[in-house]
């Protein structure tokens, strides 16, 4: 799995999040609406029109992936499904679909809620629980995203070498969880479908 969800984070850690308004450029406008079965992948291999969500792949957080070095060795397009096995069929090069009913408007909301939460995290410098909520006078499930830094860089599952953050977003009232990087790079970039949850 990608880099350890659950591990505490350094107190004080103040990284700036990346500045991610490209989700509105126009290479995404093209791949904004509506799958069409069997589409055919930059790389020439039938890209299925079944479900993707495969109950051995489920993780404690969305887009927590196999090691580095097993998913890049896939490229960052959809592979070949020859190349498919156990090792890898949990990568995101098997979630890629080059569009998806909602993924420009998906894709925009997913990233104003990470620039709120990167904004709140530079204001408060400190994670939020139900008990500070409470404290302030809020009962019950407040809609709130933590900042959580972890110590160190977590290296793209679709490019080899290359670092993507250090940074996991976790929804206080829902229990969701995702590192950074899953909107900007691989959903607005390489057109990853997230999970259905």
């Amino acid at each position: 799995a990608a880099a350890g969800a659950g591990t505490e984070a350094e107190p004080n850690a103040s990284v700036a999040a990346p500045n991610v308004s490209h989700a509105d450029d126009q290479s995404n406008q093209s791949t904004t609406e509506g799958a069409t079965p069997n589409e055919t992948s930059s790389n020439g291999v039938d890209v299925p029109d079944a479900p993707i969500d495969d109950e051995r792949c489920k993780r404690q957080c969305d887009g927590f992936w196999p090691q580095a070095d097993i998913c890049t060795s896939l490229g960052t397009t959809y592979p070949s499904h020859k190349t498919r096995n156990p090792e890898n069929m949990c990568c995101p090069q098997w979630r890629i679909r080059t569009s998806w009913t909602g993924q420009h408007t998906f894709l925009r909301r997913l990233l104003q809620i990470e620039d709120l939460a990167a904004e709140a995290d530079r204001v408060f410098n400190r994670s939020m629980a139900p008990r500070i909520f409470e404290e302030c006078g809020y009962h019950g499930d407040v809609p709130w995203v933590n900042v959580v830094r972890e110590k160190r860089m977590v290296q793209s599952r679709m490019v080899r070498s290359q670092l993507v953050s250090n940074a996991l977003y976790s929804d206080t009232s829902r229990h969701a969880c995702w590192p950074d990087g899953y909107s900007w790079h691989y959903m607005a970039r390489y057109s990853v479908v997230p999970s259905e949850e």
